[in-house]
Order: C-alpha cells, then sequence, then structure tokens
C-alpha cells in the first residue's frame, strides 16, 4: 500500500512540475509581449500555437505517465503546478526580464541608429569626393543637351 501511495505522490510531483514547465513556456511570450508591441492578431496566435503545443505535450505526459489513464490528481497537479509557479517565480521573473530585455532592445536600436548614421554619412564624403552632383544622370543629360533643369 505505502508503495501506491509514493508512485501517485511521484506521479503529481511530476504534473506539477509539467505544469510549472508549461507556465515557464508562457512567460516567455509575456515577457516578450512587455518588451516589443504586439497587434491582438499576434497575441492571439501566440496564444493558439501555446495552447496547441501544451495540449500535445500534455497529451504526451498522460500516454507516458500512466499508459494515457486521465487521472484527476494528474490533471490538478498540472494546474497547481501552474498557479503555485504563478504566485511565486512568476511573479518576479516576468518584470525582471521585461526591463532587460527592454534595456538590450534600447541600446541595440541606439548603436544600430549609429551605425546607420555613421554609414551615411561615409556613403556622403564618398559621393562627394567623387563629384557627383544631386539630380544624377537626368540632370547632367539635361545640362548637356542645353536644357536647363528646374528647380
Amino acid at each position: 500500500m505505502a508503495d501506491f501511495v509514493t508512485e501517485e505522490l511521484l506521479r503529481l510531483l511530476l504534473s506539477m512540475a509539467v505544469g510549472a514547465g508549461f507556465a515557464i513556456v508562457y512567460d516567455v511570450f509575456r515577457i516578450a509581449r512587455r518588451a516589443v508591441k504586439h497587434s491582438y492578431a499576434a497575441v492571439s496566435g501566440e496564444d493558439i500555437i501555446f495552447w496547441l503545443a501544451a495540449g500535445v505535450a500534455a497529451f504526451f505526459f498522460f500516454l507516458f505517465l500512466d499508459e494515457g489513464k486521465l487521472r484527476l490528481y494528474t490533471v490538478f497537479g498540472i494546474f497547481a503546478g501552474i498557479m503555485l509557479y504563478r504566485i511565486t517565480l512568476g511573479r518576479l521573473l516576468v518584470p525582471f526580464f521585461s526591463k532587460i530585455i527592454k534595456k538590450i532592445l534600447k541600446i541595440a536600436t541606439n548603436l544600430l541608429k549609429k551605425v546607420i548614421n555613421w554609414y551615411n554619412i561615409k556613403r556622403k564624403k564618398h559621393s562627394d569626393k567623387q563629384g557627383v552632383k544631386k539630380g544624377g544622370k537626368i540632370e547632367k543629360k539635361r545640362k548637356a543637351s542645353g536644357t536647363e533643369a528646374v528647380k
């Protein structure tokens, strides 16, 4: 009898770990949504993909855990794992990582803007050295044929 109870307790703990894993994966989506604005369609699409993947993962979990038998305490364990994670680590990790990713994106954006500005300045200096005038070939052809370009 004690072995049976121990086995069920291990199944319950394993199902709680699976639930916590689902919550962690969903928190990745939550962190991305906080860091970068998402449209309603993108959020809906992400949710559909997550729930389809979670459903398939839960199906295989039940299949391998107890030969596909659906036991109420394992379903409860998954939901308990989700809730336990959300009220403990989830409250801390989502805001923390959201702020870090926002800062990284801000630094990367500023760096990219500086690189683009540097490239535009270099390109302009290079074109000025070669004597290329604004207007390009069309303006040169008009001057060569005797018609002036209208400014």
